[in-house]
C-alpha cells in the first residue's frame, strides 16, 4: 500500500511539473487574457499538488520511513529542470527533508542565492533565519530576518517575523532597536491573534524602560556638551584678562635699558664680526 501511495505521489508531480514547464509556453503562445489567466490557473495549480506531494514525503520521514521519504524528494527534484522556477520551489521541499539541519541550510541558502524569485524564497529565508538562531548565530538569523522584512512588504507573516526579530535583538541588548520593530510588527499583527499580541505585550514594560533610559542618555549628553561649552568660555575669558591667545602663547622679551639711558634692541647675533658686517 505504502509503494502504491508513493506511485501516485509521483504521477501527481509529474504531472504539475508539466504544467509548470509549460509555463513559459502558454505565456508565449497565448494572446488573450482569457488564456493567460487559465495558465496561471494551471501554475498555481501544479504548485499546489508539488507542495501536497512534498507534504506527503515530509510525513515520511516523520513517521520513521525517512529513506522512502527522501526517495520522494529526490525523485520530485529530478523531474524538474534546474534554473526554472519550479526547481527553487522542489528544492525548498527537498531542504524540508534533509537528514541534518547543516544540509538543510545548504539548500535554504542556495535557493535564497540562486532562486530568489522563486514562491519559498522567503520561507527559506525564515527557515534558514531559525537554524542560525538555533545554532547560536544571533546575527546571519537577525540579517535574514531583516531581509525577509525587506523583501516581503505585504507578508502576512510580517508580524510574526518581527516579533521574531524583535527578540533576537532583545537578546544582543539593543532594546530600542527592538522595540522599534516590535512597534512595526504590532501595527502588522491581527488584532484576533490573541496568543500573538500576549507575546507582544510581554515586551511592554521593557520597550517602556528603554525609553525613559533613552531620555535619560540623551539628557546627560546635552548636560555634557552645555559643561564643555561653559568651560571652554570660561577658559577664553581668563586668557583675554591675561593677555594671552593660548596656552603656548610666546612671551616677547621686554627692552633693555643701557647705562646711558637709552633703549637697546638685539637684532641679530653673530660668532665672527665678518658674519655681522655681511648682514
Amino acid at each position: 500500500m505504502t509503494h502504491m501511495n508513493t506511485f501516485l505521489t509521483y504521477t501527481v508531480v509529474a504531472t504539475a511539473l508539466a504544467s509548470l514547464g509549460a509555463r513559459s509556453a502558454h505565456a508565449q503562445g497565448d494572446t488573450t487574457a482569457t488564456r493567460q489567466v487559465a495558465a496561471d490557473t494551471t501554475v498555481t495549480a501544479a504548485r499546489a499538488a508539488m507542495d501536497s506531494a512534498f507534504e506527503r514525503a515530509r510525513r515520511l520521514v516523520m513517521s520513521g520511513q525517512t529513506m522512502l521519504g527522501r526517495q520522494v524528494g529526490d525523485s520530485i527534484l529530478a523531474a524538474t529542470h534546474e534554473g526554472t522556477e519550479a526547481y527553487g520551489e522542489a528544492l525548498y521541499g527537498l531542504a524540508r527533508l534533509a537528514p541534518t539541519a547543516s544540509d538543510a541550510a545548504v539548500d535554504y541558502q542556495r535557493i535564497i542565492v540562486e532562486y530568489p524569485f522563486s514562491g519559498h524564497a522567503g520561507d527559506a529565508l525564515l527557515q534558514l533565519a531559525q537554524l542560525e538562531r538555533s545554532r547560536g548565530d544571533r546575527v546571519a538569523a537577525i540579517a535574514h530576518l531583516q531581509r525577509y522584512l525587506r523583501e516581503n512588504p505585504t507578508s502576512p507573516k510580517r508580524a510574526t517575523t518581527g516579533l521574531w526579530l524583535a527578540q533576537l535583538l532583545f537578546e544582543q541588548s539593543e532594546d530600542m532597536r527592538a522595540c522599534d520593530i516590535l512597534k512595526d510588527a504590532r501595527a502588522a499583527a491581527n488584532p484576533a491573534d490573541v496568543e500573538l499580541q500576549n507575546q507582544m505585550n510581554f515586551y511592554s514594560g521593557r520597550c517602556a524602560a528603554a525609553a525613559v533610559q533613552t531620555a535619560a542618555d540623551s539628557t546627560a549628553h546635552t548636560d555634557s556638551i552645555k559643561a564643555d561649552s561653559i568651560a571652554r568660555a570660561d577658559a577664553l575669558k581668563r586668557r583675554a584678562k591675561t593677555g594671552t591667545a593660548g596656552p603656548r602663547a610666546a612671551k616677547r622679551p621686554a627692552p633693555r635699558l643701557t647705562s646711558d639711558g637709552w633703549y637697546a634692541v638685539q637684532l641679530g647675533a653673530y660668532r665672527t664680526r665678518a658674519q655681522a658686517e655681511r648682514h
